[in-house]
């Protein structure tokens, strides 16, 4: 039987912004960026519970998000670290005794949906490790140096990959104890995956869930999204 929580990571970041300004805590269409991922989280069926990680200056804030949403479903609210490796630790120590399967989340990849995160969940039963793609429509180059253009290739055999992943415990504990040995710095969860040997499994998408890196990505979006 799966019990799947989950770690959503609003603490650890290699987004472009300034220290002072969390992806997680601006606004996109006039709602702070976290509470997509929390709507998410607590429409997702398979998911039981789930964790924030956030600064510690912050955790008001995700505490007042998660009234004004309506959160049920939120286990714990804790501080995180400066990088993703200890707010994922931080997160991991108040997962329940009961729980095989982990979904962890950055929060700055605002377009998840509950169905995406339901669809990693399962397809993480059998290899212990999923996450999203969406198939690449257009042709790929390859560049040499000074980006001089060398090869066009078909783009139908590949993915563009992100969060929300699903691990499952085991296959989590023993990646991070493998990043650990290896010293291996995590610029982000995915670098988790292919750490240990498995068969990850892609959930696709048809919308492909941006991440918010820079001003630059949020204002793009916040114009689309107001189109």
């Amino acid at each position: 039987m799966t019990i799947a929580w989950g770690i959503l990571l609003a603490s650890g970041s290699d987004e472009e912004f300034e220290q002072s300004a969390v992806a997680g805590f601006l606004n996109l269409n006039s709602r702070p960026i976290l509470s997509y991922s929390l709507r998410a989280c607590e429409d997702c069926p398979d998911l039981e519970g789930y964790i924030v990680v956030a600064p510690r200056d912050r955790l008001e804030q995700v505490q007042a998000q998660a009234q004004l949403f309506g959160c049920h479903k939120i286990r714990k609210i804790v501080p995180g670290g400066a990088t993703y490796a200890t707010a994922l630790n931080q997160g991991m120590e108040y997962l329940d005794d009961q729980v095989n399967t982990v979904l962890v989340h950055e929060v700055a990849i605002p377009f998840v949906t509950a169905q995406m995160m339901s669809d990693v969940i399962k397809a993480s039963k059998k290899s212990g490790v999923a996450l999203v793609g969406s198939s690449l429509q257009d042709a790929v180059a390859t560049l040499g140096k000074n980006r001089v253009l060398e090869s066009i290739g078909d783009a139908s055999s590949l993915m563009r990959v992100t969060a929300p992943y699903a691990f499952s415990l085991e296959y989590l504990n023993k990646a991070i104890k493998a990043a650990k040995t290896k010293k291996k710095r995590l610029k982000s969860p995915m670098d988790l995956i292919g750490l240990v040997k498995a068969e990850v499994k892609v959930a696709p998408v048809d919308l492909f869930p941006e991440r918010v890196r820079s001003i630059g990505d949020l204002t793009r979006l916040d114009a689309l999204m107001k189109s």
